[in-house]
C-alpha cells in the first residue's frame, strides 16, 4: 500500500508559533507605518537613483520621489518641510537662516536643529505678516473689514514674534555651557540673625 503524502499545510501550521499581544502590536505598527518609515523610503529612492544613474528611465520612481520627498527631513540642509510653511518668496531665506543658526550654534542633535527651524519659521512669519500689514496701511481711509483684518494680523504678528523670541532664548539656554562651581570654606555663613561661626566643630549646631 502506498503511504498517503503528508499534508504540508497542516505541518507548517503546527510549526507556527502563536504571537503574544506585544508581538501582534509590533507587527501591526510596522504594517501601518511601512510607507512612512524613512528606511523604506530611502530604499525605494536608492533603487530609482540607481536606475537613473544607469541612464534608464523610471518615471514611476521619479514620481514616487517627488510625492514622498516631504516625508523626509534630516534637519540639516534641505529643510523641505520648513520651506513649505512660508510663502514661496520667503522659502530660500528661512532655509538659509536655519542653516546659519545650525552652523553658528554648532547644533548637533535633532532637538537643537528643530529649534533652529522654529526660529526660522517664526522669522518668516514675522516678515510675511509685516508685509501684509504694510500693504494695508498705505490707504488713507478705513472700513470695517480692513480694520478687522489689521486687528487679526496684528495679533498673529505678536504671536509669531513671541514664538521667535521664545525659541531663540531656548536655543541660547540649551547651548549655554554648564558651570560647575565648587566652593570650599571653613566659614559657615547664616544670614538669619546675621550669625557667623568660624571653624565650627562637627557637633556644633548653628542656631538662627
Amino acid at each position: 500500500m502506498k503511504k498517503k503524502p503528508k499534508d504540508t499545510k497542516k505541518s507548517n501550521k503546527a510549526l507556527i508559533k502563536p504571537l503574544v499581544k506585544e508581538e501582534v502590536k509590533e507587527v501591526l505598527t510596522w504594517l501601518s507605518t511601512y510607507d512612512l518609515h524613512p528606511d523604506e523610503i530611502y530604499k525605494k529612492f536608492w533603487k530609482t537613483i540607481a536606475t537613473v544613474r544607469s541612464w534608464e528611465k523610471d518615471e514611476d520612481g521619479m514620481e514616487y520621489i517627488k510625492s514622498n520627498l516631504l516625508k523626509l527631513d534630516d534637519f540639516s540642509h534641505n529643510h523641505t518641510n520648513l520651506a513649505n510653511t512660508v510663502p514661496t518668496k520667503m522659502a530660500t531665506a528661512v532655509v538659509e537662516l536655519a542653516n546659519n543658526l545650525i552652523d553658528e550654534y554648532k547644533c548637533k542633535t535633532s532637538l537643537e536643529k528643530t529649534l533652529c527651524e522654529i526660529i526660522a519659521n517664526s522669522y518668516g512669519k514675522v516678515m510675511s505678516i509685516s508685509k501684509s500689514l504694510d500693504s494695508c496701511l498705505i490707504f488713507d481711509y478705513f472700513w470695517a473689514e480692513r480694520n478687522g483684518f489689521i486687528a487679526v494680523m496684528s495679533k498673529e504678528l505678536d504671536r509669531a514674534n513671541r514664538n521667535y523670541l521664545n525659541a531663540l532664548n531656548n536655543l541660547i539656554e540649551l547651548k549655554r555651557p554648564q558651570m560647575n562651581i565648587s566652593i570650599k570654606t571653613k566659614n559657615a555663613f547664616v544670614w538669619t540673625n546675621q550669625q557667623f561661626n568660624n571653624n565650627p566643630t562637627p557637633d556644633e549646631n548653628i542656631k538662627g
